[in-house]
């Protein structure tokens, strides 16, 4: 159990960080998908705590962080309201947390590989390709940041194949 209980401070305390940022952005955008991301951590949360009591969950790879943010950097760019030096300031910060994601993704891959029973195996892959699926969101908000910085840098990083969830774990 105690394999679980670390996994559940792993996640609140994901939860925990994003609603932080959330509440330190300094755009409507970047709210919106750090919101996103701590909605994604509390959804891993519980599955986690649902398999833990039931030996079930109704975790479905469904994250669509991408896609949305994607959408949401684009509304950014467009935005003349957008303070992007402040935003600039804070990329240190966005690489943390995509570092964070890929060494909780690893960590999930670990425990999958681990796994004698074929629901938790499932539940923790598909939980590790949520949290690819996040750190892909943040590397691209950090590029896109840097991108945003150089003038008249046009914003084509994204690429529908990279976020092929069926392509992941």
């Amino acid at each position: 159990m105690a394999v679980i209980e670390y996994l559940l401070k792993v996640e609140k305390d994901g939860e925990d960080f994003y609603r932080k940022l959330a509440d330190q952005a300094t755009s409507k955008g970047l709210q919106r998908i750090f919101n996103m991301l701590a909605e994604e951590e509390l959804k891993h949360y519980k599955a986690i705590e649902e398999y833990s009591k039931t030996g079930k969950h109704s975790l479905a790879a469904s994250s669509k962080m991408a896609a949305i943010t994607k959408n949401l950097f684009t509304q950014l760019q467009n935005d003349p309201n957008v303070d992007f030096l402040g935003m600039k300031d804070q990329v240190h910060v966005y690489a943390q947390a995509r570092d964070i994601e890929l060494k909780n993704r690893d960590e999930y891959l670990k425990r999958a590989e681990e796994a004698a029973d074929p629901q938790v195996k499932t539940l923790f892959e598909q939980v590790a390709m949520e949290e690819e699926q996040h750190a892909i969101a943040l590397h691209e908000m950090v590029h896109f940041l840097d991108d945003t910085w150089t003038e008249n840098a046009e914003y084509i990083r994204f690429h529908h194949s990279v976020y092929d969830p069926k392509s992941h774990v």
